[in-house]
């Protein structure tokens, strides 16, 4: 810890003269938020490093966090919980290419912060025989932040293969990127979701609805799933 002491937070206070004290801590004046955003030393912030912000912070302080920035950097699962037991009103996370990080993580998180409308972990990327982050994050979302907004997870590899079969519920979502996946079918019930939602799934190999209609949005493809269950309708009556 004495890199950190020494060498981090003498050069965010030089650089940053209206920051919170020891740590790159920006406030959003017109709410009085907090942002918690580790990127400048990226390569070297790691599961302690979180940790010692952490307990370095007292409940206010804590309750008036809502964004942390943690793209790049060095951390696991044990980081995330950490923060999902401190942080209770995020409604902004940043996890770019953290390559260690789960659904586990994800989760201890997302269960604890019900308000969080951003999420992002793309390029969350480790080999096919590794954990990584799945379906099960977007179900943790479903189930726990009724008010989200916006979701990034592409260039997963295999991570995502598939989708929740609720994901419809998301009535709230303006974007949905989850390009270069390993995604083959989609849910009914993502013909639900706002229509005016941005999709990308460019990259992967979905097979039950043309990438025409997908890139028309949700009422497009709630239209062709309609008509689909038509023209199976019909054929039953002529067999």
């Amino acid at each position: 810890m004495d890199w950190w002491k020494d060498v981090w937070w003498k050069d965010v206070i030089e650089e940053h003269k209206d920051d919170c004290w020891n740590c790159n801590r920006n406030w959003n004046e017109d709410e009085g938020a907090l942002l918690l955003n580790f990127i400048k030393h990226s390569d070297k912030v790691n599961d302690d490093i979180v940790k010692y912000v952490i307990a370095g912070m007292d409940k206010p302080q804590c309750d008036k966090v809502r964004s942390i920035e943690l793209n790049l950097c060095q951390i696991t699962d044990a980081a995330l919980t950490t923060i999902g037991d401190h942080c209770r009103h995020l409604t902004t996370l940043h996890l770019y290419k953290c390559v260690e990080v789960t659904d586990e993580g994800i989760a201890a998180i997302i269960r604890n912060n019900p308000n969080i409308k951003y999420l992002s972990f793309s390029d969350c990327n480790r080999p096919a025989y590794c954990n990584r982050p799945t379906s099960a994050s977007i179900d943790a979302v479903i189930e726990h932040c009724p008010d989200f907004e916006e979701l990034h997870a592409q260039n997963g590899w295999v991570g995502l293969t598939s989708l929740p079969d609720n994901i419809g519920n998301l009535s709230k979502l303006k974007h949905l990127n989850l390009g270069n996946n390993s995604i083959t079918t989609l849910p009914l019930s993502i013909g639900n979701l706002p229509k005016d939602c941005y999709l990308n799934f460019n990259g992967n190999p979905i097979k039950n609805v043309p990438f025409s209609t997908i890139e028309k949005g949700p009422a497009a493809i709630n239209r062709f799933f309609k008509l689909k269950e038509k023209e199976g309708a019909a054929e039953s009556n002529l067999m």
